[in-house]
């Protein structure tokens, strides 16, 4: 390149939203008899500028990036960190709460944790049962209150407010 070339710079501004504010500068031969405004050096500068604010504006309005699935960490409410499947506590048996099964991706750790903690009896002044049972080798645990009726549900209001709370209260009794 011939940074001693005679040049002068013509300005003008660009109208794009993305690119306000920024100058097009473009190199042009000055009139004969002028002498120029600019060297070709610093012209080069002012168009790296206007690359890096083209840059800018292009990754601004790109789309999103999609990731591959090994790579997603689902955060859910009963798993706020998105820990893999794998490093997330196991539950030792089938739980069943009322004769449903509840799924290990439906329950917090902590309630996992306290699941494998429980044992079989009544607790709760005997509003709270729970039953263990062997079948084919695989052990369910299933934990049982009543909660049929409104009332019913109001009365278990006043003792426990969720499944984290319930667990709480019948592995301090089983103490």
């Amino acid at each position: 390149m011939c940074s001693g070339y005679p040049f002068r710079l013509s300005t003008r501004s660009l109208v794009h939203p993305q690119l306000a504010g920024v100058q097009i500068t473009r190199l042009v031969r000055p009139p004969h008899g002028q002498k120029a405004t600019v060297t070709l050096a610093e012209a080069i500068v002012d168009i790296k500028e206007l690359a890096q604010a083209i840059k800018a504006a292009v990754e601004e309005t790109a789309p999103i990036k999609q990731i591959h699935i090994s790579r997603y960490n689902a955060e859910t409410p009963f798993n706020p960190k998105g820990t893999k499947a794998h490093l997330r506590p196991k539950l030792t048996c089938t739980f069943l709460q009322n004769g449903g099964r509840v799924l290990p991706s439906h329950l917090f750790d902590a309630e996992i944790h306290l699941i494998n903690k429980v044992k079989p009896g009544r607790y709760i002044n005997r509003l709270v049962e729970i039953v263990e049972r062997v079948e084919n080798g695989e052990r369910e645990i299933d934990l049982r209150y009543s909660n049929a009726s409104a009332q019913q549900r109001m009365e278990n209001k006043n003792h426990w407010r969720d499944l984290t709370e319930l667990l709480e209260k019948v592995v301090a009794e089983q103490k």
